[in-house]
């Protein structure tokens, strides 16, 4: 018998084996059909654009979309299409692309979340309800298909399925009202989708939000250590930050990347609100303690929540908007309207005098709520309370909070940002770490 023989009937003895054993065995000679759902990559079948009193759908002629006053370009390229919005008269709310195409019934869909997860992200069947923002795959059991808008888009971006089509919705509200352009032509959002054959959700899905995210902003170094939150819930002094140091310190092996302790809140003069420019009586001098903790052996971070402070603040920089209301009912505090240029200087200001003291790590909370009043679990389809809006009624929700990132990440300069409650995909490319 010939070795290829031989090697012949081993094979077969194997296949055999296995069925017998109840293992599934696949043998293709093709590969996978393209998913349906890669019809995505090309431009929609239909464009409506939503105003403040009424909804208009566009009428295609080529590359352009237009209505009265509104017109959406759509730029097709690899993989996916560029949108641009130019509406110099009408204030928009949102604009939904859809396509008519028929998913196969078998598909089981995972998308990302507003901003951080709360444990609640899963695979699940057909849910025309559901909302996933930036981005979705699909797994069919042997191939994955995804779906999504790059990161830093100017509007806040989420996907819906159901037997009939596929919908992305571009939010681009100001506050809780349609974004005013006036004469500015607005890039939205790039959109792509990708079929994987034979490649398993992981696998595709890190090689996809590679695509969404080409230019990153990782760390040099694994980062760990400790924050002090997750005992201490605000109440601490530097002389327990000291201990954490010490402690942090003497579990770390390498002296090489050493290990980080993060001071939570609990320094400021309030609970979670600022002034930002000095520590309490329980941590009186914020440089000292950071030199000592770097003495001890630990790199240096601090937590704070930029955009509110129970400093008096003129009222042009105050939020209008009605969670300001509320909190400032419950609190006295004051949440910092970020389009206000003067405002923005002073958070930028904040941000380096923790950067000066010495802290390598800028811990930033709460802005997702701050902004739009709330969390990303009760965020669903529409973001924010209705009927209000920002000092700068031109930008949109998503600009608007990706021009605070950029003005943080500037103050911050060679220092680490940690976004916490922050929009990842807005925050990708600014911050190290989320």
């Amino acid at each position: 018998m010939s070795c290829s023989e031989r090697l012949s009937r081993r094979k077969l003895f194997f296949r055999s084996a296995a069925c017998s054993l109840g293992v599934p065995v696949f043998l293709r000679s093709a590969p996978a059909p393209p998913s349906p759902l890669t019809k995505v990559a090309e431009l929609p079948d239909s464009i409506i654009v939503w105003g403040e009193d009424s909804s208009m759908r566009l009428q295609r002629k080529g590359p352009r979309w237009q209505g009265q006053n509104v017109e959406v370009q759509t730029t097709q390229g690899a993989n996916g299409f560029d949108v641009k919005l130019l509406s110099p008269k009408i204030a928009v709310f949102r604009v939904h692309l859809r396509w008519q195409v028929k998913p196969p019934v078998n598909l089981q869909y995972l998308g990302d979340h507003w901003e951080r997860s709360y444990g609640d992200l899963a695979w699940r069947g057909t849910e025309p309800e559901r909302v996933m923002p930036w981005y979705f795959l699909a797994f069919d059991g042997i191939s994955t298909i995804a779906c999504g808008v790059k990161t830093a888009p100017s509007a806040l971006c989420f996907w819906q399925t159901d037997p009939a089509g596929v919908s992305l919705w571009l939010d681009l509200r100001n506050g809780g009202r349609g974004v005013k352009l006036g004469k500015r032509e607005l890039f939205v959002a790039s959109v792509i989708a990708e079929f994987y054959p034979e490649v398993k959700p992981f696998a595709a899905a890190t090689r996809f939000c590679q695509r969404l995210c080409e230019t990153p902003r990782l760390p040099a170094a694994p980062v760990y250590g400790g924050n002090n939150w997750y005992y201490a819930y605000g109440k601490s002094s530097a002389a327990d930050i000291r201990d954490d140091s010490e402690r942090i310190a003497s579990w770390a092996v390498t002296n090489q990347n050493r290990p980080f302790m993060v001071i939570d809140d609990g320094w400021t003069p309030n609970a979670t609100a600022g002034p930002w420019s000095h520590g309490n009586n329980k941590f009186p001098d914020m440089a000292q303690l950071a030199s000592d903790m770097r003495r001890i052996g630990v790199q240096t971070g601090l937590w704070m929540r930029p955009l509110f402070t129970k400093e008096e603040t003129p009222p042009g920089w105050r939020l209008n908007s009605p969670n300001s209301v509320r909190e400032y009912s419950k609190r006295q505090a004051y949440t910092i309207d970020p389009t206000v240029p003067e405002a923005v200087e002073k958070i930028q200001g904040d941000v380096r005098t923790a950067v000066s003291w010495g802290y390598q790590l800028i811990k930033h909370d709460f802005s997702t709520y701050d902004l739009l009043g709330r969390w990303g679990f009760n965020m669903g389809a529409v973001m924010t309370d209705p009927d209000w809006g920002f000092a700068d009624g031109t930008r949109t929700n998503a600009e608007i909070i990706r021009d605070l990132y950029r003005s943080l990440r500037e103050a911050a300069g060679s220092a680490m940002l940690l976004g916490c409650n922050t929009v990842g995909h807005i925050g990708a490319g600014l911050f190290e770490l989320q």
